[in-house]
């Protein structure tokens, strides 16, 4: 196996171990919906909600959302696959990005699969006031919506995954289009 392969390997079962393991603490000890852990006052909680949506619950009025979401999720892999195979091999960078966004997608569909909802259970406050007053005027919120690792890790991986392929010299996207 190749340094990024085995390097993408690692991020994506760490990203899945990690998220897994946090949301199986968070369901054996916070209550869902009601139950609440403050991690900084005023900051960051923990809390436990059944997301059966999108980001951000998002989609969850939509009759077919587990197909859809479960066949987005299998091209998502495939993408991430074929990406990781064409990476020159010294591409340690775009290798664990791409371990990030797989481990990520792995462990949502993995809670969609087994309850039907992902486990969310990070929270974050808006304790900022003037912050707080336009979201619940401009959006309608008061409370950001929670998250989860594997969220944290798509989003991380998604920044990343720009950020290199920005960087990415032409010449090198010219030797790994070639190397295909």
């Amino acid at each position: 196996m190749s340094p990024r392969t085995m390097l993408f390997t690692t991020v994506t079962l760490l990203t899945l171990v990690v998220d897994q393991a946090t949301k199986a603490w968070v369901v054996t000890n916070i209550a869902v919906g009601r139950g609440q852990l403050s991690v900084i006052e005023g900051l960051v909680s923990l809390v436990n909600r059944q997301n059966s949506g999108a980001a951000f619950g998002t989609l969850t009025a939509l009759p077919f959302r587990q197909v859809l979401f479960g066949a987005f999720t299998l091209v998502a892999f495939a993408v991430l696959v074929d990406v990781v195979r064409n990476l020159p091999l010294d591409n340690r960078g775009m290798a664990a990005t791409c371990g990030l966004l797989f481990g990520g997608a792995a462990g949502n569909a993995l809670d969609r699969v087994r309850q039907g909802y992902v486990t969310d259970f990070l929270s974050l406050h808006v304790g900022f006031e003037p912050l707080h007053t336009w979201l619940d005027q401009a959006v309608g919120i008061t409370e950001l919506p929670s998250f989860n690792v594997a969220d944290a890790a798509i989003v991380a991986g998604m920044v990343l995954f720009v950020v290199f392929f920005v960087r990415l010299p032409d010449d090198a996207s010219d030797s790994t289009a070639e190397a295909s």
